[in-house]
């Protein structure tokens, strides 16, 4: 039986091709504005009318962790608040810096301190959505653009007009055959994906973000 050679730093070494696999091919990449392909969802709802239903305020959020891993109720806070639904961001965007976004697995309540940010399923793949805002890239950026000393935080306004790159297949829906509504495909290779969809919230943010960085900052 042939000898096998044990796999070892000394032996591994970068796939020379690795500039023409789809991933990091720009070619028919487009750039639009962050209210391109998502929403800021502004529906405003008081406690008292959602006493029984899930509160996340922004200390809920862990910084870098796209999991809501402890929440409230509507009835333990008072003041003004913003609805949010299942696949849903809440984004802090009070003090950028922290790096606060999650994935909402269920329907809500959050702080109005937080933004609800919801993709717009015919541009952008809602499962990368997350993965692009929590980039370097992004979050640098939404802190730059942040009004206010004490406080910094991001408007709307200023936020829906920033500039990201997607790749094409990201940008332009394909219909599937057989009529459903229309999904997007990415030439980021059906594996990833694949695996972003089986892991869907539960995905370990570490294990992609290097990923994501280069996706989305590669020049």
């Amino acid at each position: 039986m042939p000898s096998v050679r044990p796999i070892t730093n000394a032996n591994l070494g970068v796939n020379p091709d690795w500039a023409k696999l789809p991933l990091f091919d720009r070619k028919g990449w487009k750039r639009l504005p962050f209210g391109a392909f998502a929403d800021s969802v502004n529906e405003r709802v008081e406690p008292a009318d959602a006493a029984e239903e899930i509160y996340v305020g922004l200390d809920d959020l862990d910084p870098g962790n796209l999991h809501i891993r402890r929440w409230g109720k509507g009835s333990d806070v008072i003041g003004t608040k913003l609805r949010f639904r299942k696949g849903d961001l809440i984004f802090g965007r009070r003090r950028a810096y922290q790096r606060k976004l999650a994935v909402a697995e269920m329907d809500g309540i959050c702080s109005a301190h937080a933004m609800v940010v919801r993709a717009k399923p015919d541009v952008v793949l809602p499962e990368f959505l997350p993965f692009l805002m929590m980039s370097d890239r992004f979050m640098n950026r939404a802190v730059e653009i942040s009004v206010g000393s004490l406080s910094p935080t991001i408007n709307w306004k200023t936020l829906k007009l920033e500039e990201f790159d997607l790749p094409p297949l990201l940008v332009e829906p394909t219909p599937y055959k057989d009529g459903r509504r229309n999904r997007l495909r990415a030439n980021l290779g059906d594996g990833w994906l694949s695996e972003l969809r089986r892991e869907n919230q539960a995905i370990s943010l570490r294990s992609y973000l290097p990923l994501v960085r280069r996706i989305r900052e590669a020049d």
